[in-house]
């Protein structure tokens, strides 16, 4: 019987480690994240004219480099919360509060491309398009001054992923 429990035991912890292994192994880099979208980034950059580096460092930022479960069961990216036009998919999601409302998209790139279109139409932003692509500070401190987020230190988080990824 002794030994029946310490096989059990030793099965089960192998399979813990492998298990564990395995999740560490699928985790995606702040680099791997960034070659992954870049392309998307810099063609909504051009089409409109939100800064790529804006755009893959609240994606950085949001969605901890595609690792948060946000991103992984919704494809949600950019923590966007449903609002009342939303009329897409949807699932719950512990944020600022328990059981929020977010969007759930079929892909990553939909989800982008949300991004895009969000941030574009809302007329809170507006007065983000009057600094450059280049100028992320701005854009960074723009964001968090139009309630994109309610982390206080939101807009330095921006900027600190996109010099230290040399995103500018």
């Amino acid at each position: 019987m002794k030994f029946l429990k310490q096989t059990t035991y030793i099965l089960v912890l192998i399979l813990t480690l492998s298990a564990l292994e395995a999740v560490a192994q699928t985790r995606q880099t702040r680099e791997e994240y960034i070659d992954k979208y870049k392309h998307i980034a810099i063609e909504h950059m051009e089409r409109y004219g939100i800064p790529a580096s804006i755009t893959l460092a609240q994606g950085i930022l949001e969605s901890d480099s595609g690792n948060s479960l946000l991103s992984r069961s919704s494809n949600n990216h950019f923590g966007i919360k449903c609002k009342k036009s939303w009329t897409g998919a949807t699932t719950s999601h512990d944020d600022d509060a328990k059981g929020e409302c977010v969007r759930k998209y079929h892909s990553a790139e939909e989800s982008f491309e949300d991004h895009a279109n969000y941030i574009d139409t809302q007329q809170r932003y507006d007065s983000l398009f009057r600094h450059s692509e280049t100028d992320y500070v701005a854009w960074a401190r723009g964001l968090k001054a139009a309630g994109y987020a309610t982390d206080p230190q939101y807009a330095e988080k921006l900027i600190r992923i996109i010099e230290e990824n040399k995103l500018y």
